[in-house]
């Protein structure tokens, strides 16, 4: 007797992005399909600010207790890291301001004295070779470190977001009162990683745009 062997066939529907996903994506993916968005405003902020302030924690490691405990009064994060950080992206780098504009200059000193120090170099090939021996880089406009901070020393918090271009660099990070403020205007920008100008008569830079569009952003 002849024995065919048996070739298994192949399926008929292929399997979809939805098929692959784990049981606990597909449960998350099918309650926030269901909640308000209002809710899932809320809590992907709330998580968002987690992640956040576990960011700075870790840059902050880099330094004595003195300057942290300083940086932490002083300081404010805002820009694009906040939306690098919702979607699990590299952040290029991170940038603070002072909330008074009288601490720039003495805060500029301190991390030129502390940026010798620094062990971590997280720096990506954007960078190109701008560090010496100093251990940091500056510009008329900031001071960059190599475990990749920034503080922007050409004015205060207040002054600088009255400039911004985009909604989605909009949101900060207030160290000293461990709050998040995000709208939800700026939610939905970041989410959808759709481009809105900040403001009406603000000509934004069409190199500032392509560099979001390379990024998976659309205009």
């Amino acid at each position: 007797m002849q024995v065919i062997p048996h070739t298994p066939h192949k399926p008929l529907v292929t399997r979809t992005p939805f098929d692959q996903m784990s049981n606990l994506d597909r449960l998350k993916a099918a309650l926030e399909k269901d909640k308000p968005e209002s809710q899932l405003f809320q809590e992907e902020c709330k998580e968002l600010k987690l992640k956040v302030k576990r960011a700075v924690s870790t840059l902050f490691t880099d330094f004595r207790f003195g300057v942290r405990e300083q940086m932490s009064i002083q300081l404010i994060l805002s820009g694009g890291s906040i939306s690098s950080i919702y979607h699990g992206e590299n952040v290029k780098d991170y940038d603070f301001w002072c909330r008074d504009s009288k601490d720039i200059h003495p805060l500029a000193t301190i991390l030129r004295e502390e940026a010798k120090d620094i062990i971590m170099d997280d720096t990506g090939p954007e960078y190109g070779d701008i560090f010496d021996a100093t251990g940091f880089h500056e510009s008329p406009n900031a001071i960059t470190l190599k475990n990749r901070m920034q503080l922007i020393t050409i004015s205060d918090y207040e002054k600088a977001r009255k400039a911004f271009d985009f909604m989605h660099c909009m949101p900060y990070y207030d160290l000293h009162s461990d709050r998040l403020y995000i709208s939800m205007e700026q939610w939905r920008s970041i989410k959808r990683k759709k481009l809105f100008v900040n403001t009406k008569n603000l000509n934004v830079s069409k190199r500032r745009i392509d560099k979001y569009k390379e990024k998976g952003w659309s205009y």
